[in-house]
């Protein structure tokens, strides 16, 4: 029955919020928050002049906005730069591994919110190497989806809708 009302309540998230060509990925964090989608976004964050493919990640149970930034520009490491409010951290991933760090100074330069005092530190260093040897981006997005919540002290994993 769980399983039930589980996938209806996805469903009819999925339904309403509008699965159309915009739509990347979706799946599940496993807490409060419930389900997740991944949509290219209409605001986009520039660095240097450059504009970064840019994404939107919507809850079902939040409100909170989130924005992925993939930097490609380094052509041995992606920088997917994510964004929610006034708080910013950064995941880089080379062919080894994926982790996250601070913000890079020249994101900061251009504006970028650099990572502040709501910084769950315990949380930041277990991130330090999410997964190895994963290239694709689709799919770090979706680890970036369900564990960039939790290194917010003040984490929004509780349902607000």
């Amino acid at each position: 029955m769980k399983n039930i009302i589980i996938t209806l309540s996805a469903l009819i998230f999925l339904t309403t919020t509008g699965f159309n060509n915009k739509t990347i990925t979706s799946g599940n964090t496993a807490c409060q928050l419930g389900s997740y989608i991944i949509v290219k976004s209409d605001r986009p964050l520039i660095s240097d002049a450059d504009i970064l493919r840019t994404y939107d990640v919507k809850y079902a149970n939040s409100d909170m906005d989130v924005r992925i930034a993939i930097d490609d520009r380094d052509r041995k490491c992606l920088s997917f730069i994510v964004v929610s409010g006034d708080f910013g951290i950064q995941y880089n991933c080379d062919k080894k591994i994926l982790g996250v760090s601070t913000v890079a100074a020249n994101y900061v330069e251009d504006g970028i919110p650099g990572t502040n005092e709501n910084l769950n530190r315990a949380e930041y260093f277990r991130q330090k190497v999410l997964t190895r040897g994963s290239e694709d981006e689709t799919e770090i997005m979706r680890l970036i989806a369900v564990y960039f919540p939790k290194l917010m002290i003040t984490e929004p994993l509780y349902a607000t809708k």
